[in-house]
């Protein structure tokens, strides 16, 4: 398929990039990969292209780079990013796109600004996919399971000079490990990364991330 054309939404005068990406008889609105790389990088890596090809056979797939991310405008100064501004980013997306109600998929990341829209705009969710999801990421005394702060915090340090476990960047070797030694793909990584996102706007996400919690929004989500 050749690429998609990017497009823009607006909200509160920024920009959102967003694709789409098939014709099918349903709507699929996704969140990214759930990490901060760009949709854009997509048609240089030939497993993910693989997977949004396969999603889009079916659908009509609508993606988007959150505010701060990739294709969309850096986020306004003296601003962090937060769950709600990804997913008011996915509404404005949504309305731009012409679309009501659609299947929402979040993976990893993702997942939870994805639960914050079904939870807070059910008109507009037809069905919540999540992969990979979690309504929290850090321990805590009634989240025994969670992540410990030191290691959320080692991710975080990391963005800057990232870790190498046996000659294997940290951080593929958390997500992608299954790819990180074939050919081409720890440069296709590292240069998708820094299109995606600065240092100090991926560690702005990353705190996010390990900070929210979510759980008093499930029962929200019907």
């Amino acid at each position: 398929m050749t690429q998609p054309e990017t497009r823009y939404a607006l909200r509160d005068g920024q920009h959102i990039g967003y694709q789409v990406w098939g014709s099918g008889p349903i709507d699929v609105l996704e969140f990214n990969n759930g990490l901060m790389i760009s949709i854009d990088e997509t048609f240089d890596e030939p497993n993910w292209l693989r997977c949004e090809e396969l999603l889009s056979s079916f659908c009509r797939l609508i993606r988007f780079d959150a505010l701060g991310l990739g294709l969309s405008d850096p986020l306004p100064a003296g601003t962090s990013p937060t769950i709600a501004g990804w997913a008011e980013d996915a509404l404005a997306v949504l309305d731009h796109a012409g679309c009501e109600r659609a299947a929402v998929l979040g993976p990893t990341g993702g997942s939870m600004a994805a639960m914050w829209l079904a939870a807070h705009h059910p008109e507009r969710v037809t069905s919540l996919v999540l992969i990979n999801g979690s309504a929290r990421v850090g321990r805590a005394e009634d989240y025994e399971f969670g992540v410990a702060e030191d290691l959320t915090a080692a991710v975080s340090n990391n963005v800057e000079s990232p870790a190498v476990e046996s000659d294997v960047p940290q951080d593929i070797a958390i997500f992608v490990p299954s790819l990180a030694h074939r050919v081409g793909f720890r440069e296709w990584w590292g240069r998708a990364a820094r299109r995606g996102a600065s240092p100090a706007t991926a560690i702005a996400f990353n705190l996010v991330t390990f900070s929210a919690d979510l759980r008093a929004e499930l029962a929200k989500i019907s």
